[in-house]
């Protein structure tokens, strides 16, 4: 009895996560099936909003992210191995490539930078890739690219700060915490 719970549990979860992904073949809420094709892979806040101001549910970066990082730990995995050909990961990793960058948080730009960075490099490092490789077919290497960046954002007394101060990333305190946990996934690797 207990362990048909947990399953129903980690399956409703999994069908939350689907419901907040743009993916018709996975999603069967109707905004999946309208959202614009540069979209398809993305993930949205919650199956029935997004905090993009656009028409349409949009999907942006920190929450494809988070979108990763929680279907890898919701488990859609098999012997204890994630399932990279599964479509809903596939799809991430695909939108991940199309908008590759850490100059922003792909969707709303500045908004949530520090953070995008943060669900980015904890996402990647639990997907268990170094590189990621872009719509143009260059392959980028997140970790040393997640290095240099922070490096560059960093103030001269050694903390970070988004001049955007949507989601509290004004303040310096949070924001140098969001840093150096993405600086320690860019610098640890499992074997």
């Amino acid at each position: 009895e207990e362990k048909e719970a947990t399953k129903k549990c980690w399956s409703n979860a999994q069908k939350f996560l689907s419901r907040c992904q743009a993916l018709p073949t996975t999603n069967d809420l109707e905004w999946a099936a309208k959202a614009p094709q540069k979209d398809k892979g993305g993930f949205i806040y919650s199956p029935d909003r997004t905090k993009v101001k656009a028409e349409g549910l949009r999907v942006y970066g920190s929450m494809t992210y988070a979108g990763l990082k929680s279907m890898i730990y919701a488990g859609i995995m098999d012997d204890d191995k994630l399932i990279k050909e599964d479509p809903r990961i596939k799809a991430a990793i695909a939108w991940a490539g199309r908008n590759y960058t850490l100059d922003e948080n792909p969707g709303v730009g500045p908004q949530g930078h520090f953070y995008y960075i943060h669900t980015f490099t904890k996402a990647l490092h639990a997907y268990g890739e170094d590189s990621i490789t872009d719509s143009k077919g260059q392959k980028h290497f997140w970790r040393r690219d997640v290095l240099d960046k922070l490096i560059s954002l960093q103030k001269a007394d050694g903390h970070w700060v988004n001049e955007n101060g949507r989601w509290f990333e004004n303040m310096p305190e949070m924001v140098t915490a969001f840093s150096l946990m993405s600086m320690s996934y860019a610098l640890s690797k499992e074997k």
